[in-house]
């Protein structure tokens, strides 16, 4: 038995222009995430010289310098964002309206990424309108780091987080077990996707001929998020973008991982036994196709097996773009 599933999400942005002088045009932006709802974590960058210097006022009494702050908005609302660029004694003034949408009750939520030989706990994905600080509990034991070598069986970790209106916590029974990895598979894996994506593999046509892409970087943060959903479909025995354990999706993952995306994917399969046989069904499919031949920079790969598992084997892919 084989299966192959795709998921994909992309953040919002705007570009504003605020001034021009001697051929050189100065402009803003931000990107956040699509749904717009609070807390919103909005990435703003100045498009101006190096000589210039940069200071915003986000509109909620908070005040940054420099091209590239970010910024989180806790309350919903909508924030008039002015940023002043001074360059060589020229001063220009722009505004930016950031639109925060009510995001409902305060909630907290946990992200279990299992790793090779440990598993980390992340709150990514709660909702808390102000600014926390995680405490962590472990099979009934606070949990000085969130990251832990744990034994094979089952396991229960708990979050408790101060809200704007008070505490709110979440439990996670999980089970950690044995899921072998292949450095091999997973080169060979991103070998195949970048060979598809440099002799130009249409999605359409399901053959060779379209514009080439540009290679996708390998990286770190974006591997331990495939780990984590390989990982926990071979343990918990599901087969979903959404970990129906704790409730994570791909985008979640990446951020529990530490990777500041504006655009996300994530391709997975079970079943293969080989990186040519699972390429080869990613790329005859057009919604992984289009991940695999899509406007990203990086990814993240994960190939895990275990043999008293549905599947026996799983393959993971994360592509994402900062």
């Amino acid at each position: 038995m084989t299966r192959l599933l795709l998921t994909l999400a992309l953040s919002c942005g705007l570009i504003l222009t605020v001034g021009h002088s001697q051929g050189a045009t100065y402009g803003v932006t931000y990107r956040s995430a699509q749904d717009g709802l609070a807390p919103l974590a909005v990435t703003f960058d100045a498009r101006v010289p190096g000589s210039a210097q940069v200071e915003w006022d986000f509109g909620d009494g908070q005040r940054a310098t420099g091209v590239a702050p970010l910024h989180t908005f806790y309350l919903p609302g909508t924030y008039q964002v002015n940023v002043q660029v001074r360059d060589g004694g020229r001063t220009m003034n722009g505004v930016l309206n950031v639109q925060v949408r009510d995001g409902g009750p305060e909630s907290a939520r946990i992200t279990v990424l299992h790793g090779e030989n440990a598993v980390s706990f992340s709150a990514e994905g709660s909702r808390i309108y102000a600014p926390f600080s995680p405490r962590w509990t472990l099979n009934g034991a606070p949990l000085q780091t969130a990251t832990v070598t744990l034994r094979e069986g089952a396991h229960v970790v708990r979050v408790d987080l101060q809200g704007r209106a008070g505490p709110v916590s979440k439990e996670v029974r999980f089970v950690v077990g044995s899921v072998s990895a292949s450095v091999a598979f997973d080169a060979e894996v991103l070998r195949l996707t970048n060979d598809a994506r440099a002799r130009g593999w249409d999605c359409t046509l399901l053959r060779f001929g379209a514009a080439g892409k540009p290679p996708l970087a390998r990286n770190a943060q974006l591997d331990a998020a495939a780990r984590a959903q390989t990982n926990a479909m071979a343990l918990h025995g599901y087969f979903a973008h959404v970990n129906p354990i704790d409730g994570s999706s791909a985008g979640e993952r990446a951020r529990a991982a530490g990777y500041a995306w504006t655009g996300v994917a994530e391709n997975i399969a079970g079943g293969q036994t080989t990186p040519q046989e699972v390429v080869t069904g990613w790329l005859k499919s057009p919604g992984h196709c289009k991940n695999i031949m899509g406007e990203f920079q990086e990814i993240g790969l994960s190939y895990g097996a275990r043999p008293n598992s549905e599947l026996r084997t799983y393959w993971t892919q994360v592509f994402a773009k900062r």
